[in-house]
């Protein structure tokens, strides 16, 4: 599971747009091994390391994520640190302390099947928005309400138009529906 997680993983960024960097990582004559190792562009500056926990040893991994933080700061980077976890969570103290150099997004997929959506939400926020086509429903919102709110009364229907002039005066429509309201409310109640 863990490899196929690795790869799909790897495909997913470079899909995108992701740099893959040749192993080991070099920074400042310090080298570092990773799975895998990813450079943002312009839009996003993230340095993406990713491990396999089914292969990578936790405390060394937590040792190397150390060090390529420690090696940033130094050399003043503004990169963003972000470590994928792919295979099994490492133990609460590693991930921990892997959390407080960096942001650490884990792969949630038990089955095989479900890895290509586990590793595309676990990713979400490295990847770019996907923005639906409109439909017609929600290119005219205020249209479709319209069309669906024929069970309703029709002084309920009445406030609807108004909502195009915000929501002072919606409150001001409902209120006034309302005080009208209120005194045929009470002569039913006293009945």
């Amino acid at each position: 599971m863990s490899t196929t997680t690795t790869e799909r993983i790897v495909q997913t960024l470079e899909s995108v747009g992701y740099k893959r960097v040749p192993p080991p990582l070099a920074i400042a004559g310090l080298t570092f091994d990773f799975q895998a190792v990813f450079l943002g562009d312009e839009r996003s500056l993230d340095l993406i390391l990713v491990a396999d926990m089914a292969f990578d040893d936790q405390r060394q991994l937590l040792r190397n994520v150390e060090g390529v933080a420690r090696t940033l700061d130094v050399i003043r980077s503004k990169r963003p640190i972000t470590l994928v976890l792919a295979g099994p969570k490492p133990s609460g103290d590693v991930l921990e302390a892997m959390s407080r150099v960096c942001r650490v997004l884990p792969i949630n997929s038990a089955k095989t099947e479900d890895i290509g959506s586990a590793v595309r939400n676990s990713l979400a926020v490295l990847l770019p928005l996907e923005i639906p086509n409109a439909s017609a429903a929600t290119a005219e919102p205020m249209k479709h309400v319209e069309e669906r709110s024929s069970e309703l009364d029709a002084d309920v229907r009445e406030v609807i138009p108004v909502a195009q002039h915000g929501a002072n005066a919606v409150q001001r429509a409902l209120h006034k529906l309302l005080l009208q309201q209120l005194p045929t409310i009470a002569k039913e109640n006293e009945r």
